[in-house]
């Protein structure tokens, strides 16, 4: 049987459950990936290195890799160092597409990636025949955005989780893969892709175009990329370089609420000018927490800091609310209206407050500046 995914066909001597939706006739001319299951352990010699990519073991072979979970060597999956050929050893009595899906995912990401084609930490939306990628860091709330759009805007869901970006002669697509997040739904749908939105949580919603370097430092850390396959690895870093060129990544600051998914959509969709501009963006270094000890917030350093900063930082209430900002990359502007949508303060003197503190972390050290 065969399964079509972002530009390549999985042949499965077996049926995979997940896949189903996928089901289609051979197709010609396109990059086919053979997946078999072997009845027995795998037996060949495991020399080579090892790296651990989310929960999951990645060993490279003489010939090949051997992907496998820490805690259990009953299951493993042995890939071709061209991805052409897939084989799970595990006994056939005992085969679950299920336990293996996320070895069998990452080694179809691989396999993508030479195709055009990259995963991307997302949660993703079809509305109007356009498609909409939220991505956040986990616990910000991209689910919750995806949904409310579902609800509010009539929206499809196309993917909960991990959505395939794939670009081709023809455009930029979103498209939905037969592995999820908890939604557990496998839509077999590409859309052409209108935005990626870099969440973020807020009262006041705004919404900011990011610069080609901002883009690509967050794609970088929300993008699959196979460090330890340079060639995988080299053409995610590429497709990311097209994506920020020639699709709109924004920053949108907003709440889950009615209003807040309303706003939002006219903004990206229908007033373009309510869109900001390109701002640097400013971010706390690496190797400095803020602590709160007998009732102060103190800045503290950790690592290779401690021996290096002279002195410490005490800091009120707003300066402590602040420096939580700027754990995450943020523009002034951006902090501003933080501030002025948390604390009862006129506009003239948060800027002057802000412009202070921002002042005195610099000259401190504590501050990293990233360029446009």
């Amino acid at each position: 049987m065969f399964y079509l995914l972002h530009g390549i066909q999985l042949e499965s001597s077996v049926p995979l459950e997940s896949f189903e939706p996928f089901l289609s006739d051979k197709a010609e001319n396109m990059k086919t990936v053979v997946f078999g299951v072997s009845d027995g352990a795998f037996c060949a010699e495991r020399s080579g290195y090892t790296v651990e990519h989310k929960h999951i073991n990645i060993t490279k072979l003489d010939e090949g890799w051997l992907y496998s979970f820490p805690e259990d060597s009953v299951c493993e999956l042995w890939v071709s160092d061209d991805y052409s050929a897939i084989t799970a050893y595990n006994s056939l009595a005992e085969f679950d597409s299920k336990k293996i899906l996320p070895l069998l995912r990452t080694a179809l990401e691989c396999a993508a990636a030479e195709q055009g084609s990259v995963s991307l930490h997302s949660s993703c939306i079809k509305l109007d025949g356009k498609a909409l990628c939220f991505t956040a860091n986990s616990g910000v709330g991209k689910s919750t955005r995806a949904l409310n759009w579902v609800n509010v805007h009539g929206a499809e869901l196309l993917s909960g989780d991990r959505p395939m970006i794939k670009a081709d002669s023809s455009g930029i697509f979103a498209c939905g893969v037969p592995w999820d997040g908890k939604e557990q739904i496998f839509v077999n749908d590409c859309v052409p892709l209108a935005a990626i939105c870099d969440i973020r949580r807020g009262e006041t919603t705004r919404v900011r175009r990011l610069s080609f370097n901002q883009a690509r430092r967050v794609l970088a850390q929300q993008c699959f990329i196979p460090m330890w396959d340079i060639g995988a690895a080299g053409a995610v870093m590429a497709l990311i370089s097209k994506l920020c060129r020639e699709t709109p990544v924004y920053r949108v600051i907003c709440g889950i609420d009615e209003e807040s998914t309303r706003k939002a959509k006219e903004i990206i969709f229908h007033r373009n000018e309510e869109i900001a501009g390109i701002e640097d963006d400013m971010k706390i270094k690496n190797g400095f927490v803020l602590k709160n000890i007998a009732g102060e917030n103190i800045v503290m350093p950790a690592g290779s800091n401690i021996g290096a900063f002279d002195g410490a930082i005490v800091l009120n209430e707003v300066a402590a609310f602040i420096w939580s900002k700027m754990e995450e990359s943020v523009s002034r502007n951006e902090l501003l209206g933080f501030i002025l949508s948390e604390f009862d303060v006129e506009e003239e003197k948060a800027a002057a407050d802000l412009d202070a503190l921002i002042s005195k972390l610099s000259d401190y050290g504590v501050i990293e500046q990233e360029t446009t």
